[in-house]
């Protein structure tokens, strides 16, 4: 496939018939264009060498190929005994690289080529801008996919990896803004839109691809699930705890005429969602689908702490009282909280403990009462902070493992193994979510 592609590609870009004449001459294995690749890192070819000839060379072999050999060009670079010269030859071979990817977009959207050589010619050309990592790359990155035009999905090939990978690590850097995200989703063939997504999800910046993902819903509205899907996870990968700008946007979904949308929005909820989204929750539990039934009774309890069953009517009733107990008396007690005696605070905690629609303003309170130097005082708010398991206080709970008192660690640890055995609160990353 790659020789046959390599001459459309030739052809179509107009480079010099000597170059057409030895890429038709060329064998069907790759290892003669891989061989003089390797010779260009070792040797000065003795004339300058123009990146349409790279182009030649690199569209002939693998993107995995490609991949390894600009892995040794960026060693060779790095080798503290390379002569004068080589570094020279070397740092000019880079620039020439790095012109590959503009080539490639110039003769890419062809509509006479096949679309496994655009496939072919586009895993190279994100190959070559993956080891740039500048904010330029990503720029190129979007006018490829916008020039690649529509790929059947069995075409795609090593194009989803590439793709996959760049963006992995384009997001983990924080090479794009969230408005570029979504205009490079916009110009992306929809065969190689889960690669986006995955690799975004994937990335080491969780919150950072949170955002990016969160910012892509109502974007293209038939992926609308999957990238719910992709928030979902990602936001798996790190604390859970009360995001607005997410929260907002995902709750809408909650009324999406697609289960698997409804069921991923609750989810997404479960981990950001506040005070405010729980109503809508209780309204799914009466959804006519099982899945999402049973993703609104786990945001439920993961924002709330609570167990009911999963009866609307109730958790109606619940949250009912819990407005009341707040108007009514909720902030006044905490606010009495730091001047009371030591059995009236007892006396407290126990009561506002379970006041967990409000375990945000409580853990608040229960913040300062750890400011002090008693251990006993710090004992009791640490015990609450770990019924409450509010994530925005696990931070907090953390710093005192290593308290000088030895009661107030022991009570610290108490507080995070309840925070282990609270569903969800300390999420791990699944290896692969479903595409």
């Amino acid at each position: 496939m790659i020789s046959a592609a390599l001459i459309l590609l030739l052809a179509a870009a107009g480079l010099p018939s000597a170059s057409l004449s030895s890429a038709s001459q060329a064998p069907a294995q790759e290892s003669a264009p891989s061989a003089a690749l390797d010779a260009l890192l070792s040797q000065d070819p003795g004339r300058a060498l123009e990146a349409a000839e790279l182009a030649v060379m690199l569209l002939g072999v693998e993107p995995k190929a490609v991949a390894q050999w600009l892995a040794d060009m960026d060693q060779a670079l790095r080798e503290t005994q390379s002569t004068t010269a080589r570094r020279a030859h070397l740092e000019r071979l880079l620039v020439q690289t790095r012109q590959v990817p503009e080539l490639i977009e110039g003769f890419i959207a062809r509509p006479e080529l096949p679309a496994l050589a655009r496939a072919h010619a586009l895993a190279v050309g994100i190959e070559v801008l993956r080891t740039g990592r500048r904010p330029v790359d990503f720029r190129t990155l979007t006018d490829l996919l916008r020039a690649t035009g529509d790929l059947p999905s069995e075409a795609a090939g090593s194009a989803n990896q590439a793709l996959r990978h760049c963006m992995r690590e384009f997001a983990s850097l924080r090479l794009f803004s969230h408005y570029g995200l979504e205009q490079l989703y916009l110009q992306t063939p929809a065969a190689l839109s889960c690669a986006v997504l995955d690799g975004v999800a994937q990335s080491e910046d969780a919150e950072f691809a949170a955002q990016g993902l969160a910012r892509l819903l109502g974007s293209v509205p038939e992926s609308d699930p999957a990238v719910l899907n992709r928030l979902h996870l990602t936001l798996q990968a790190h604390l859970a705890g009360s995001a607005p700008s997410i929260a907002d946007r995902v709750e809408t979904f909650l009324q999406d005429p697609r289960p698997f949308a409804r069921q991923e929005a609750a989810a997404c909820l479960g981990r950001t969602g506040a005070r405010s989204h729980v109503e809508a929750l209780i309204e799914r539990l009466g959804d006519d689908s099982t899945t999402v039934r049973s993703a609104a009774q786990t945001a439920l309890h993961q924002l709330t702490g609570m167990s009911l069953p999963p009866d609307p009517d109730r958790w109606r009733q619940w949250f009912a009282r819990q407005l009341e107990w707040w108007q009514a008396r909720g902030q006044g007690r905490l606010d009495e909280l730091s001047l009371a005696t030591r059995s009236e605070q007892l006396k407290i905690l126990r009561e506002v403990c379970t006041k967990r629609l409000y375990h945000e303003e409580v853990s608040a309170y229960l913040s300062d009462l750890l400011d002090g130097d008693d251990p006993q005082t710090k004992c009791l708010a640490l015990s609450a902070l770990g019924t409450l398991r509010s994530p925005s206080a696990l931070g907090l709970v953390r710093t005192f493992e290593h308290d000088p008192a030895p009661s107030v660690r022991e009570a610290a640890r108490a507080a995070l193994r309840s925070y282990q055995q609270g569903e969800g609160t300390l999420p791990r990353r699944p290896a692969q979510g479903p595409r």
